[in-house]
């Protein structure tokens, strides 16, 4: 490896989603809501809580192992420290 990489990071989020489309994201502190609607293009539609996340949950995994698009949208309910691992990072460990 050359030069300087950095493997992770760390992301402070404050109440609103949390866009991280190509990371593994565990949260080191708050809390975030998982939420998705059944058709997306639907404005009316509103999203249904898949789970809600604390400490030492994570989400992001779908787009580190399988590079596939995002399948919920996650929200921060609190301030929210994460650790952004990216793919790409995650691929030359």
């Amino acid at each position: 490896m050359e030069g300087n990489h950095v493997a992770f990071s760390c992301v402070r989020a404050t109440d609103n989603r949390i866009n991280t489309l190509t990371a593994f994201n565990p949260i080191v502190t708050g809390s975030a809501v998982v939420t998705r609607k059944e058709n997306e293009g639907d404005e009316t539609e509103k999203p249904k809580e898949l789970m809600r996340l604390a400490e030492k949950d994570y989400f992001g995994e779908r787009a580190l192992l399988l590079d596939a698009p995002r399948a919920a949208t996650v929200t921060a309910l609190s301030p929210c420290e994460l650790l952004y691992i990216r793919r790409d990072a995650f691929e030359m460990i």
